[in-house]
């Protein structure tokens, strides 16, 4: 779905819907930016001397570049603006304090990342005190009053605030998967703006001054992610550190070609979008597009070669572009369309995520066989997730039967192409501990027919997916790849596993991402030793640093 004219003439708000909870901004298509190229030259001419400079800072935990932050970047620099990035973790964080003076940023955007946002909020505090105090010449020790007066500037301003020519307080917005279930918590921490959705429309608007301070969702998924910052991101982390000097000189580079996932996986927050999409537009008179949306191929294509230009300036040889779509493989059409332009521009074979179901018979071999020829995909990446078709069907709400699974791999290793299978290790699969209140969770292991599936020894679980693998034509080149559950609070899972007293809903000290213990409290004594055993052992060739990838000297996942 995009613009027929490319994008607005005129700066005005949504429709905004308040929930109390927060505000549902309903944007029209005829309200968002599709053309991006159009809108810089249009904000030239009617917005001459608007430039704004933002500073965006993320968690350098991850080995593989922050696709949402270049993206938010590139409205920034389409807007004529200037972006830069901070990825820093509770060591160095301190100076994001030097960067935000060097590069007089007027704006700070923060990209929370659920389990590492204690220090975040430590900073953001310290950040906030300092600035109330300079605004105000009075020694402000709370947080909470230094909160309240910046809050009431940004309200009246509706952008940075300024004494004369001089800038005194750069706004802070808040985004990231943490504002799907601990939005309040970021408005309360310190945050002028939450972001809670897809954040490209609201990053502009903001910017562009039509928002007061406030809690914001926008649940449209518009495609209209413009062509990435990946040139000032990868100069940014370079310099700032030898840590995230890996987002620039890694072999293996991010790519998004599509939006949106029409599966509703339980310990996924991805899965909440289409019910939050459901609800937002429910009483208004806006039809909402398909969840999934595709990107424009030519935009795409246009990333690839930005890769293909900084592998000169850094001095290296991108071998696999990894296609972070949470379904690569949805809309084969696109595919067919991007083919001979990728291979004739880029040149960089991809790595992609797919269903067993999309792999599995006679139209996922035909799939396959298209996206093989000519060397487009380097390999494909299918979660499992569990190899018990119970606990698939009544805890993750995944219905691939078996069968599938394995055709979906033999298809795939008929033409041999390299394969990461996914599992989690570690899920509630023991009997709740105790009651589970239907109000806040209506799962079980418990079938339709009365007949319990839980486990005494949850390993056993674990080892159904193994078996189920190792029974197909999974090869040796190929990665056998699995993850410790994190609980995650607003997934029905996670929920599931706070009524079931196996997990509290405390994201401040759990990472949700790949952990190297369990992340539910029931498990304890030899059982949480197997699981982390079991995972550490069956991960020792799929994980992030083995050296052993498909060109023998870089792993895909590093």
């Amino acid at each position: 779905m995009c613009n027929c004219d490319g994008f607005p003439k005129e700066f005005e708000c949504p429709i905004i819907n308040d929930l109390c909870k927060y505000k549902n901004a309903l944007y029209k298509p005829s309200q968002v930016t599709t053309d991006w190229e159009g809108y810089k030259s249009y904000l030239s001419s009617v917005k001459p001397a608007f430039h704004p400079k933002m500073l965006f800072i993320g968690h350098d935990m991850s080995e593989i570049e922050n696709i949402t932050l270049m993206a938010l970047g590139g409205v920034v620099r389409y807007m004529n603006g200037e972006a830069h990035y901070l990825l820093c973790g509770p060591q160095n964080i301190h100076l994001a304090f030097d960067i935000i003076h060097k590069f007089q940023s007027e704006w700070i955007g923060i990209n929370l990342y659920t389990g590492l946002t204690t220090y975040v909020f430590n900073w953001l505090m310290q950040y906030k005190i300092e600035k109330a105090r300079s605004v105000t010449k009075k020694l402000i020790s709370d947080f909470e009053t230094a909160d309240k007066i910046l809050k009431g500037l940004v309200r009246e301003t509706k952008g940075p605030v300024y004494e004369g020519n001089k800038l005194v307080y750069a706004p802070v917005m808040i985004g990231g998967h943490y504002n799907n279930y601990d939005f309040r918590e970021s408005w309360n921490r310190g945050g002028d703006y939450v972001v809670r959705g897809k954040g490209i429309n609201l990053l502009r608007d903001i910017l562009l001054g039509l928002y007061t301070p406030g809690i914001y969702h926008d649940p449209m998924p518009y495609a209209n992610i413009p062509r990435m910052d990946r040139e000032t991101f990868y100069k940014d982390t370079f310099e700032f550190s030898d840590a995230t000097k890996k987002y620039a000189l890694s072999r293996i580079k991010s790519v998004l070609t599509a939006l949106g996932c029409r599966y509703a996986c339980t310990y996924c927050y991805i899965g909440s979008l289409i019910d939050n999409l459901r609800e937002a537009y429910k009483d208004s008179s806006i039809k909402p597009p398909s969840i999934i949306q595709d990107r424009p191929v030519e935009t795409v294509i246009q990333e690839g070669i930005d890769i293909v230009a900084l592998d000169k300036v850094y001095g290296i040889k991108t071998t696999a572009v990894f296609d972070q779509a949470d379904v690569s493989l949805n809309n084969i059409k696109w595919w067919e369309q991007l083919k001979d332009q990728w291979i004739k521009n880029v040149g960089i074979p991809f790595y992609v995520q797919a269903r067993p179901a999309m792999l599995a018979g006679k139209k996922g071999k035909e799939r396959i066989d298209m996206l093989a020829k000519d060397g487009l995909i380097a390999g494909i990446s299918m979660a499992i997730e569990s190899g018990d078709p119970k606990v698939r069907k009544l805890l993750l709400n995944r219905h691939e039967s078996n069968s599938v699974i394995s055709d979906a791999i033999n298809n795939v290793k008929s033409i041999n192409i390299p394969l990461r299978t996914q599992s989690i290790v570690g899920l509630p699969v023991l009997r709740p501990l105790q009651m589970v209140n239907p109000v806040k969770s209506r799962f079980s292991l418990i079938g339709h027919d009365g007949k319990e599936y839980y486990y005494d020894d949850p390993i056993q679980e674990s080892l159904k997916c193994l078996e189920l693998v190792c029974s197909s034509d999974f090869g040796k080149e190929d990665y056998y790849w699995n993850a410790l559950y994190s609980p995650f609070p607003g997934t029905p899972l996670g929920d599931y596993t706070i009524a079931a007293g196996f997990a509290d809903d405390n994201t401040d000290d759990r990472a949700y991402q790949f952990a190297s213990d369990s992340g539910l409290k029931c498990f304890t004594g030899i059982t949480l030793k197997r699981q982390i055993a079991f995972s550490q052992t069956s991960n020792f060739f799929a994980h992030f640093n083995n050296r052993k990838g498909f060109d023998d000297s870089v792993s895909l996942w590093e």
